[in-house]
């Protein structure tokens, strides 16, 4: 597997991602209930929690849901997103300025991450893997359909990411999977 980010961790083990998902997996519940904050009405926006902490639960969640071979690219999927964000959370006049000692995923809340969708797909993706290699472009838009949704679900953002009518509707991981086994057999 090709690793994202060029080990500017020190290993996989201190990355910002890893980190938030061994805390998830610990079952810190105390901490996650501190992270939501109620508003007036029953919808309950995880405005605290950092991108970091929404891509490692994105993980956890797929993690329950595909095989091994498709969660490869789950995670590769969340890896590139991530640096998406990190290298152009500047582009967009609605996110918060970012201050240079920390990255956007490591100190600012998930809520604008489906805003840079389109980017993801359309601009970042293309020059970062451009032979889709580590994945390709319609896993990438399938994912991050998804994601976008998942992120709506789980009350870390308010927008939600949107399809024409005409383009197909946002799948599951497990979704994607078995249309993937299927054209396998054909």
């Amino acid at each position: 597997m090709v690793y994202v980010e060029n080990n500017k961790y020190g290993g996989f083990s201190r990355h910002p991602v890893y980190l938030s998902l061994t805390r998830l997996k610990e079952g810190l519940d105390a901490d996650r209930a501190k992270l939501e904050t109620t508003h007036d009405s029953e919808y309950r926006f995880k405005g605290e929690a950092t991108c970091d902490d929404a891509f490692a639960e994105y993980l956890h969640f797929a993690a329950q849901r595909a095989c091994r071979e498709y969660y490869m690219k789950v995670v590769m999927f969340a890896m590139l997103y991530r640096e998406c964000v990190n290298t152009n959370c500047g582009k967009l006049p609605t996110m918060p300025q970012v201050s240079t000692d920390v990255e956007y995923c490591a100190g600012h809340n998930a809520d604008y991450l489906p805003d840079l969708s389109n980017e993801f797909v359309s601009g970042f993706l293309p020059k970062r893997d451009p032979k889709g290699l580590l994945i390709g472009v319609d896993v990438a838009t399938e994912l991050t359909l998804n994601f976008c949704h998942w992120l709506f679900i789980n009350c870390y953002t308010c927008s939600l990411a949107m399809t024409k009518k005409s383009d197909k509707t946002t799948k599951s991981p497990e979704g994607v999977q078995k249309e993937e086994k299927k054209e396998r057999h054909n």
